[in-house]
């Protein structure tokens, strides 16, 4: 004879019960990490053999990770999402995209809907309720896309749903501007004029090496975070390259591994005339050391442990450049210039635009710039090469910074010789 299960009801201590002629197995999935809820799944079959062998299965599957929750809603998966991505994340990424989700998606219906129900017309219906804001579809966009894109990776749906049916409308729009090679050159001139920097109503610290950080920048592409957190023992003189190996940033100011992308190699190659100007910048720095003695600040502890402050650009009494600063001082000096605007990111366009217009491939581009694939580069920079002299010759940047120099003098020179004549 079978075993008998008292009808209806949960037997204590039993993970089935009765229901009709079948039976409801019920299997623990532990707590959620985060609402310490209880979390179970059931299916009804119709033996005990048959319910167990199911139970054993589930619970081993949730033991390694990899529990299909089918009542999981798109709610509960965005807020899982953001916490557990094994994608490595600054914490301020995590608090911006909470931010969105609080702002615009969780006070929709959408949230509610099963995740393994998520169709394209729910996210569709859900658009139409957003903003008119192109910037704030786009984003949500892509927060929505990045996670149903790990949904699917996981197997907790079939596939992405936003993935075709919205690319087209809500895909983010790769609109940047840089300066021309001449423009960059006015604003290296620019940076020379204006050092060194000094402290506002003679207190706090000054800066004497913003042209050293514009020209590396303009040669490297590097971003802010990254050029602040680069410290001498990244740079290599003998073979003319920077290691990007981390990043200063955030509030409070703290250093963090690279995180932008998965480089192949994070070595960038330095033209040598910029590495020399980078040079002399260190003989100015430890000038400055030994002027502020025992005032310099001597180690940070930016990092998990105090370490050695032996970063590339200093203030004047040793402390770290803050990419808040920085940013302050560069606005200052494009107003200076009567440049058009450019944000500080527009140093790194300006680099990917003259290389490329140089006779750079868009692989060789991409590679130098950390991004994540070569589509990245071409939605930034495609047009350029689409659109430049097939005869481009394949110039380094400061070759390609001196030879417009050398053009515009000529051009100068021929006007005047020529209105002389």
């Amino acid at each position: 004879m079978g075993r008998s299960v008292k009808k209806g009801k949960r037997v204590r201590n039993r993970p089935y019960r009765r229901v009709g002629k079948r039976i409801e197995f019920f299997a623990e999935l532990g707590r959620d990490p985060f609402t310490r809820k209880r979390r179970r799944r059931s299916k009804t079959v119709d033996t005990i053999e048959e319910g167990y062998a199911w139970k054993k299965r589930i619970e081993g599957k949730a033991a390694d990770g990899i529990v299909i929750n089918d009542r999981e809603t798109l709610g509960e998966w965005l807020v899982r999402w953001i916490r557990t991505s094994p994608k490595p994340r600054r914490q301020s990424t995590k608090r911006n995209l909470e931010s969105l989700m609080k702002a615009h998606i969780a006070p929709a219906p959408i949230t509610s809907v099963r995740l393994r129900d998520l169709t394209p017309d729910h996210l569709a219906m859900f658009f139409a309720t957003l903003p008119e804001s192109g910037s704030v579809k786009r984003k949500v966009w892509n927060l929505l896309h990045a996670a149903l894109d790990e949904a699917e990776d996981r197997e907790l749906i079939a596939r992405n749903p936003a993935k075709k049916s919205l690319r087209a409308n809500y895909e983010r729009r790769r609109t940047v501007l840089w300066w021309t090679e001449w423009e960059a050159a006015t604003l290296i001139r620019a940076a020379q004029a204006a050092e060194p920097i000094r402290p506002a109503r003679g207190r706090g610290f000054g800066f004497s090496g913003l042209t050293p950080l514009i020209r590396l920048v303009l040669a490297s592409g590097l971003r802010e975070g990254e050029v602040c957190g680069l410290e001498w023992d990244a740079v290599n003189r003998e073979k003319g390259t920077i290691a990007v190996r981390q990043q200063l940033n955030g509030s409070p100011l703290h250093l963090t591994p690279y995180l932008k992308s998965d480089r192949d190699d994070d070595d960038v190659d330095i033209d040598p005339e910029v590495m020399e100007v980078l040079w002399a910048w260190r003989k100015v720095q430890t000038e400055e050391r030994l002027r502020a003695g025992s005032s310099w600040i001597a180690e940070h502890h930016l990092a998990a442990e105090a370490r050695p402050n032996n970063f590339v650009f200093t203030c004047t009494d040793g402390r770290p450049l803050q990419p808040a600063t920085l940013l302050k001082w560069f606005r200052s000096l494009v107003q200076s210039t009567g440049l058009p605007w450019r944000r500080f990111h527009g140093l790194r366009h300006t680099h990917a635009f003259v290389l490329l217009n140089n006779g750079w491939s868009i692989e060789k581009v991409s590679r130098r710039l950390g991004h994540s694939s070569t589509v990245v580069t071409d939605q930034y920079y495609g047009h350029i090469v689409r659109s430049r002299r097939p005869s481009a010759e394949i110039l380094s940047f400061t070759e390609a910074i001196d030879a417009e120099i050398a053009r515009r003098e000529a051009q100068d020179g021929g006007s005047t010789a020529g209105a002389e004549g």
